[in-house]
């Protein structure tokens, strides 16, 4: 029997390690994780976000207008309180609620049990806030809300 020469087999080139990335202008590896964005991209990030946030806004409605000033009665304490990093997001998520609320309000689909499931989930955003206090926030504001779509409706059927 002939022997064979035992030729190694390729193996395909491995990828750097997560943990060590070569950066494009040098070959020197980085201590950054693939997770950690870098500097250039959240600056990139920050501008597009403020460029977005100058551009002008639709007109609200005085329905929107009014469903939003009884969404903020009282938070103003609470929403200074939050830290910086979850201030934008609170307030997006209540901007959020108030154009859902107002969709429910035209539509005739507004449930007492549905606002106050969507201002619970709302209000417990904001961290270490008390239970109790929630609960009682979010009760009131369901009863304002309700109020007001009662008194629209009525103002249509006059």
């Amino acid at each position: 029997m002939e022997q064979r020469e035992r030729q190694p087999i390729p193996q395909p080139e491995r990828p750097a390690s997560p943990e060590v990335l070569a950066s494009p202008e040098t070959s020197e590896p980085q201590d950054r994780t693939p997770a950690e964005p870098s500097p250039e991209l959240v600056q990139e990030a920050q501008a597009h976000v403020g460029a977005g946030a100058r551009a002008p806004k639709a007109e609200k409605s005085t329905e929107l207008i009014a469903i939003e000033s009884i969404l903020s009665d009282g938070l103003t304490d609470l929403y200074r309180t939050l830290p910086p990093a979850v201030q934008p997001a609170f307030k997006a998520k209540g901007e959020e609620v108030a154009m859902t609320i107002q969709t429910w309000m035209q539509e005739a689909k507004l449930k007492a049990k549905r606002v106050l499931k969507l201002l619970r989930e709302w209000l417990s955003m904001a961290p270490n806030i008390n239970k109790h206090y929630l609960e009682q926030a979010s009760k009131i504001k369901k009863d304002q809300v309700m109020e007001l779509a009662t008194t629209r409706s009525t103002d249509i059927l006059e």
